[in-house]
């Protein structure tokens, strides 16, 4: 199959999972001031990735104790407005600064070849798991982590404000790998608590329980 999508998933995916940095919205708004053609061209593009290119798996729309159950139902199939919104707008924006984040932490040459292994990678998975980013959002993070600690100068042009050439300091990369952490075990908590602690009926008609699985 061919899910170019994919790719923007795991764009924000890792922004969500990552701890991000305080000096990337500083970045993404002078970014945007400055060069809001460019902005706007590359958001059309993902915005066109998504709406077209939705990849419904059977297995997924199939088994609602799946989280991406719910995503598919929500937001990329659905026919609702709320629904068509997050699609339209939200999802492409947010996947822009996925991948604004990723050039912004690995810079422009080590990104570069990062997205463009990772699309070899997820592009010709159909399904929609979680656990097909795992593999490339913890190599995106130690080469982030790596560029915080050796605070490189090539990483310093690619920075788009002087506030975050200050916080690229090896101060700042220990914060960010300890917060990063504790970011990571806030999730498996919440996602072990709602395993355990928030059963429902799949079926109305049946007695047995069903659980969320991550």
């Amino acid at each position: 199959s061919f899910h170019p999508s994919m790719l923007l998933y795991f764009a924000i995916y890792r922004l969500f999972v990552s701890f991000p940095s305080f000096s990337l919205f500083s970045s993404v708004s002078k970014f945007i001031r400055f060069k809001f053609h460019f902005f706007l061209i590359q958001v059309l593009i993902c915005a066109c990735i998504v709406i077209f290119n939705v990849n419904a798996h059977p297995f997924v729309l199939s088994d609602n104790r799946h989280y991406t159950f719910y995503i598919y139902r929500k937001i990329l199939l659905s026919n609702s407005f709320r629904g068509a919104l997050l699609r339209v707008c939200v999802l492409p924006i947010l996947s822009w600064i996925g991948m604004y984040s990723l050039y912004l932490d690995l810079g422009m040459r080590y990104g570069s070849i990062f997205v463009i292994f990772t699309s070899i990678a997820l592009i010709p998975i159909g399904l929609l798991e979680p656990r097909y980013f795992i593999a490339p959002l913890i190599l995106s993070n130690i080469m982030s982590f790596y560029n915080l600690s050796q605070n490189q100068p090539e990483f310093r042009r690619n920075s788009q404000s002087k506030l975050t050439v200050k916080m690229h300091s090896r101060s700042f990369f220990r914060w960010s790998y300890y917060m990063f952490y504790l970011f990571l075990q806030m999730q498996s908590i919440s996602l072990a608590f709602v395993f355990l602690f928030l059963p429902f009926h799949p079926h109305a008609q049946e007695n047995s329980t069903g659980r969320f699985m991550p």
